[in-house]
């Protein structure tokens, strides 16, 4: 049989679900056809897949209205034994029959042989045996199923699994060839194939992310869920050192584009190309706990379940080979569908399991797939013109890259990588122009449906190393101040000299761990305003990094064949929310949508921004709007608060000092007013636990055996977080209270101290001018990274304030101010010198500043 003589449903998108996984029609056919056929048609679906057990009426219901069945033979464990086995007494033989009379053709007899679950023993065969044992009697089954008039499926392998299931397919294809079932091969066989996308993005392994290991923004990052709670820098360190450049699918088949692999595998071996359906595939929401997914990749959360899966879609109507018939996206419903085994209902679509998250019924998934357009494929038996030619010019962001054919000429500028892909191109030969190189490629040859990799192209030099300004939140003028920073990270090389200068004036740094920023980083502040020099000898770099004297710069040093250059945007609008833990706050401008939910603070920060104006939307309700950026600004949108009751946090009292100790007895007693048994969830790290309020007194619960940190206190569902330090042996008083805030007034009507939410800060009146007291402040922040800064009321947060001059660069009032606050005030006076000198005595002792000074 010709791909062209398989059957397919009316006006087929390729698009398919699977069905619960349970008895297929427990539920009944009458709210299968009143209830579950007008949803299956809403959303497009033309192909179902559903286990043979009580589906009779299920697969005369979907033939009737054009939807395509595919059914797996029996609920039965697959092996051993064919599907004519006595020991089966002819009832899936008597299945298959009055399938095939009902009308369908499609059928899997067995399913995932590569594990242990699907022996009736429980064990595999000997790795000798494997393959010889599931072939022999699949080869028989599947004649079984030609007999009756079906087309049968070559076993669905599981992804991996304990056998490898590329490995166990190219024997299987081998074993056919040696035992002469080539032409059995070509009566109606087809591949069922679970091409789970395990977390990655539709598109692995020639995503950018395994390719180039391009890093995740700020932005991107904050909208996510992110495995073991890794930091922005953990995730990019990880990219950066996992990339696959120039990997295809032959190299890792373990995502949506498996079919890819087992087609050219079956095609070398077998001499032709038969259809590729999945018969489970798609994604499923991230559980807590689980932990096989990439970790370069964010968890699988309600909103990339819905774009990665709309994506799968739109290949499958648009862009996927003639030979790949459908999906089968694991699955439609469990429990809705009667089916009483629990532990598929997380899975589901359709489902009230994450109704507690505010998703009730159904996955945001199913509104996004219905409102996707509804295009049949292309026709299997014409051009499909889907062919690809894709590659990348190594150090040329930007390039223009022009293909030419007979019947077409394209021309295109590669991305931020270097790459470049022409998609649905008709049969033609091709040849390939890099402006500068000229002609690098001919004889690319497409048959209107193949996928071309051209290797990475080379010639155009750049220097080992290259230096990128990833973000700055500058504006194009110096503001004053001295309050910038720089921050410079050098991937993959440890203990770099970094040499800054402006002028006369320099300084260097040698770079190293400093937390939260990373390894092999180091950081220049306090900054005025101005172009400073950066140069690394060692690396030959040398470049000019401008600050406007309060935003920050942040240069990353790289190989320059390791990743590829990211073009950032400057511009920025960030803010707080109080009152709206969890919920969907969109920034929305003319070309651009970005989604972040609001966490315990408020806080957002949508950064990387074009030039334009935006609007702020709180559950699709506008709560701000003309914000405007030239793409370089930084626009701060003042507080907003969406709710009538605001809780506030403040640590009333702790008796830690501002270093570690080394022991672990410290104790946080944490009381949330007038909520009695109430869960309050400590985290450090990825770390967290759980106490509930009422174990130490009304409305008071307390954790201990702590060891020195910082701990953030989340009361559940109240919108507010609070960070507490205890240094291994003290103890601390957290509070939590209720205040009402009326909308529009931004005064209390009692006043309240701020939250001691630091133990100590350092501030300053503005960055030393003196190089040598510079340096030896520098060398302080590194060694014993306090709170520091110039600001007056971030530092009435702090239990103690050291104030760094004389009156004339933090006055009298001033430290009244913080005083007022609650804070305890030590001013550390005396000449520049004399003022570096204590520090640098402070650093080489390895003792922080205290109130002897």
């Amino acid at each position: 049989m010709d791909l062209s003589d398989f059957p397919r449903p009316p006006a087929d998108n390729g698009r398919g679900i699977h069905w619960s996984p349970g008895i297929a029609n427990q539920v009944g056919d009458n709210v299968i056809r009143d209830h579950w056929l007008p949803e299956l048609e809403a959303l497009g679906v033309k192909w179902l897949k559903f286990i043979s057990t009580g589906g009779g009426g299920l697969a005369e219901l979907l033939l009737a209205r054009g939807i395509m069945p595919v059914v797996r033979l029996g609920g039965r464990k697959s092996f051993p034994g064919p599907l004519d086995d006595p020991r089966h007494g002819g009832a899936y033989v008597t299945e298959l029959q009055k399938y095939v009379a009902q009308g369908v053709r499609y059928f899997e007899v067995c399913n995932e042989p590569n594990l242990p679950t699907e022996w009736v023993s429980g064990v595999l065969p000997p790795d000798d045996e494997l393959v010889g044992t599931v072939m022999a009697a699949w080869v028989r089954s599947a004649e079984v199923v030609m007999g009756a008039g079906g087309l049968p499926a070559f076993p669905a392998l599981a992804p991996g699994g304990v056998f490898d299931d590329v490995r166990f397919f190219r024997q299987a294809c081998q074993w056919l060839v040696d035992h002469g079932h080539i032409n059995l091969m070509r009566q109606g066989v087809w591949i069922a194939i679970h091409n789970y996308s395990l977390h990655r993005p539709w598109d692995y392994p020639e995503d950018d992310v395994n390719q180039w290991g391009t890093p995740v923004t700020s932005q991107e990052y904050g909208q996510h869920r992110w495995w073991n709670n890794q930091r922005w820098d953990q995730v990019n360190e990880l990219r950066a050192t996992h990339t696959n450049l120039g990997h295809t699918i032959m190299d890792d088949s373990n995502g949506f584009q498996k079919f890819e692999q087992f087609q050219r595998i079956w095609a070398d071996h077998l001499g032709f190309t038969v259809p590729i359906l999945s018969t489970e595939s798609g994604y499923t929401i991230t559980q807590p706990g689980e932990g096989f997914g990439d970790h370069r990749y964010p968890q699988i959360d309600f909103a990339l379940h819905a774009r990665y899966t709309v994506r799968q879609y739109e290949y499958l109507m648009r862009e996927a080979p003639a030979y790949y018939f459908c999906t089968a996206d694991w699955i439609i419903a469990n429990a809705l569908l009667g089916n009483p085994d629990a532990q598929w209902e997380s899975q589901a679509w359709y489902t009230n399991y994450y109704a507690g998250q505010g998703v009730k019924h159904h996955l945001p998934t199913v509104d996004a797939v219905k409102a996707m357009p509804n295009e049949p494929r292309l026709p299997a038996s014409g051009p499909a013109e889907v062919s690809v030619i894709q590659g990348a010019v190594a150090n040329a962001a930007g390039i223009c890259v022009t293909l030419c054919g007979d019947q077409t000429t394209q021309e295109q500028h590669a991305n931020e990588g270097g790459r470049f892909e022409f998609r649905r191109l008709p049969a033609s030969t091709y040849e390939l122009d890099v402006d500068r190189l000229g002609t690098v490629a001919q004889d690319l040859a497409t048959d209107g449906r193949n996928r071309i990799l051209v290797p990475t192209i080379q010639g155009i030099d750049l220097p080992a190393w290259v230096a990128l300004l990833v973000s700055s939140t500058s504006g194009p003028v110096v503001v004053g101040g001295m309050s910038s920073s720089i921050v410079v990270r050098v991937l993959k090389l440890d203990r770099v000299d970094v040499a800054l200068s402006l002028g006369t004036w320099h300084i260097t740094v040698t770079t190293g761990p400093k937390l939260p920023l990373g390894l092999n980083v180091c950081e220049f502040a306090p900054l005025r305003g101005g172009t400073y020099h950066i140069a690394i000898p060692e690396l030959d770099i040398a470049t000019d990094v401008f600050v406007d004297g309060q935003g920050s710069a942040d240069l990353e040093i790289r190989s320059a064949g390791a990743a590829a250059p990211v073009v950032w945007q400057r511009g920025r609008v960030r803010g707080r929310i109080l009152g709206a833990l969890g919920r969907v706050l969109a920034l929305v401008g003319d070309d651009l949508r970005r989604e972040s939910t609001l966490l315990a603070d408020g806080t957002y920060d949508f950064g990387d921004l074009p030039a334009g104006l935006y609007r702020l939307e709180l559950d699709g309700q506008v709560v701000a709007r003309d914000l405007e950026t030239d793409g370089l600004a930084a626009i701060d949108v003042p507080s907003i608060t969406v709710s009538t009751d605001t809780w506030t946090a403040e640590v009333v009292h702790s008796t830690s000092g501002s270093q570690p100790t080394g022991g672990r007895s410290s104790a946080i007693l944490c009381e949330v007013e007038g909520r009695d048994q109430l869960d309050v969830v400590i985290s450090v790290g990825t770390w967290q636990a759980t106490a509930r309020t009422g174990q130490k007194g009304p409305d008071k619960c307390e954790f201990g055996a702590l060891g020195a940190g910082w701990y953030t206190l989340t009361p559940t569902n109240l919108g507010v977080a609070l960070n507490v330090w205890v240094d291994g042996m003290g103890a601390a008083h957290v509070r939590f209270r209720q205040s009402a805030v009326i909308p529009g007034h931004t005064t209390p009507t009692t006043p309240t101290l701020p939250a001691k939410t630091m133990p100590v800060y350092l501030l300053l009146g503005q960055p030393p001018a003196n190089p040598r007291l510079f340096k030896a402040l520098v060398g302080y922040l590194q060694r014993f990274q306090p709170a520091w800064g110039f600001d007056l009321d971030q530092a009435e947060h702090a239990q103690r304030v050291f104030v760094l001059g004389d009156e004339d660069q933090i006055s009298a009032d001033q430290v009244k101010q913080l005083e007022a606050a609650g804070c305890t005030v030590r001013r550390i006076r005396g000449p520049v010198l004399v003022l570096a000198e204590l520090l640098e005595r402070r650093v080489a002792h390895n003792e922080a500043l205290d109130d002897s000074v």
